[in-house]
């Protein structure tokens, strides 16, 4: 866009006109020639030969072409900034991970015999199959809950209990925990965060959580767009630890190859 300003066949009329557009290329899609007339104190006619005279035909196609490299640059710095934050929270959840913590609820979970049941709701409830299906796989006893609704659901006795929530501050995991320490038949409970706040810590026995200290917005509306990373983290943290116990130590990681033993 300098290329546009430095052109040497405009006057210095025509560069501010150009300055102008450019400058408020965050507003351009709302304003008209007109508007923009009015606010610089000049002629329509002198805004159509600048932009003319940047090799555009008017200033309908210079606005088309300004919008369309702006969105572009903003959807890459978007993109770049959810590569960053994503990096960074990851980084951050691993240097603040309670890795003795979860060595603990590993242990304890390799030599548990009964039920295990993983309560969460709404999109996080996408991240708990994962981990509902991996302990399935191993021949655990498991029931993925996440009604208040549902008599069955709250059949406690003995067993291990998993909350998944992302921001921790969850409304129906506080009443389900409430319900749960209120009949006292569970073994332990264990909560899963992307951060450190938990809305009802005095009801769980573990809390296992990440360290993300940026948040993405669509619309003014939260999306845990790096969350949600953060919290399958730590899931395979626990899993691994889980796998090291159950399986010896036999746990390696392999090179990408085709093989009819991986899935």
């Amino acid at each position: 866009m300098k290329n546009l300003i430095d052109n040497k066949n405009i006057s210095l009329s025509e560069k501010k006109v150009i300055n102008y557009i450019i400058n408020n290329i965050d507003i351009l899609d709302t304003m008209s020639i007109k508007q923009i007339a009015n606010q610089l104190k000049v002629s329509e006619s002198l805004i159509t030969k600048s932009c003319q005279n940047v090799s555009f035909s008017g200033f309908k196609e210079f606005r088309e072409y300004l919008l369309k490299q702006y969105h572009l640059k903003k959807n890459k710095d978007i993109k770049n900034d959810f590569y960053n934050s994503l990096v960074d929270s990851l980084k951050l959840s691993s240097n603040t991970l309670k890795y003795d913590l979860i060595e603990n609820v590993a242990d304890k979970l390799s030599k548990h015999k009964g039920k295990v049941i993983i309560f969460s709701t709404g999109k996080k409830a996408i991240l708990a199959k994962y981990f509902y299906f991996t302990l399935l796989e191993y021949w655990f006893n498991c029931s993925l809950v996440s009604s208040l609704y549902n008599e069955e659901n709250f059949d406690s006795k003995n067993a291990v209990i998993f909350v998944i929530s992302i921001s921790g501050n969850n409304s129906k995991v506080n009443r389900y925990l409430n319900i749960i320490n209120s009949i006292k038949e569970h073994n332990f409970i264990c909560a899963l965060t992307a951060n450190s706040n938990f809305l009802s810590k005095e009801l769980i026995d573990f809390h296992i959580y990440g360290n993300v200290e940026k948040y993405f917005s669509i619309n003014q509306k939260a999306n845990p767009i790096i969350e949600k990373y953060t919290v399958m983290y730590l899931m395979d943290n626990l899993i691994l630890s889980l796998f090291e116990k159950l399986e010896n130590n036999s746990i390696e990681f392999f090179e990408n190859v085709k093989s009819k033993n991986f899935i």
